[in-house]
């Protein structure tokens, strides 16, 4: 019995007055330092610095004190703890999908989502049909902080040269081949048909026809008189 008396006498009566007695402190100003800077703040400050959770923020670094209580300012006891919450970095999410998209689809996908456009290449393919993006990066399956950002590369169709037809019939093959390989396009095997009344060689048809729009590396196909 005697033991337990002694046991209530100091936790109700000497402990109270002990902390009584600690003087009183400012709460300091804690907010956005790292965790060891705020522990040798508050350690100065004779209080003890508790980080109590983690949580997103839009802007603060991971490991950023975003919150305190008591808040600073205030006047407390010597000893007390100083919980703080610290921040965990923003928000990471999924890379959005942008194959496929043409130039201003994906910026608006990019800025809707959060992410900043980041570098725009163009590049030239053969086979493209439209003008729409064909790599990214980050890639879709990784995850990124809202903030940051997205690279994208846009395939754009290859411009195709096109020419008028000229009319090749009562040439020389010889100088109608000429023409047809310095315009970038190749001729057929030459088909003959006996024309007693021309020189040999003379282009009596074509095809394209003459007028037609052929595109550069097309195949002309001539036919040519013979005897």
């Amino acid at each position: 019995m005697l033991t337990v008396a002694v046991g209530l006498f100091i936790h109700s009566i000497v402990i109270p007055r002990i902390i009584h007695k600690n003087r009183q402190v400012r709460v300091p100003n804690v907010l956005e330092m790292t965790v060891d800077d705020a522990t040798e703040v508050t350690s100065n400050s004779k209080l003890q610095l508790k980080v109590i959770r983690s949580e997103p923020h839009p802007s603060l670094p991971v490991g950023a004190i975003m919150e305190q209580a008591p808040v600073a300012g205030s006047l407390v006891r010597e000893g007390r703890p100083l919980a703080v919450v610290c921040s965990n970095g923003p928000h990471a999410t999924n890379v959005p999908l942008l194959s496929g998209l043409n130039q201003h689809k994906a910026e608006s996908t990019i800025q809707r989502e959060s992410f900043k456009v980041g570098t725009i290449s163009k590049l030239k393919i053969d086979g493209a049909a439209t003008s729409a993006v064909a790599w990214q990066y980050p890639s879709p399956t990784q995850r990124l902080q809202k903030g940051e950002s997205v690279d994208i590369v846009i395939a754009e169709p290859v411009e195709l040269t096109s020419y008028c037809m000229p009319d090749l019939t009562g040439q020389t093959i010889y100088s109608a081949r000429a023409k047809v390989e310095l315009a970038g396009c190749a001729i057929a095997p030459v088909k003959y048909e006996r024309r007693p009344n021309l020189k040999p060689n003379t282009v009596i048809d074509q095809n394209p026809a003459p007028g037609s729009r052929v595109i550069k590396g097309e195949t002309i196909e001539l036919v040519a008189s013979t005897r």
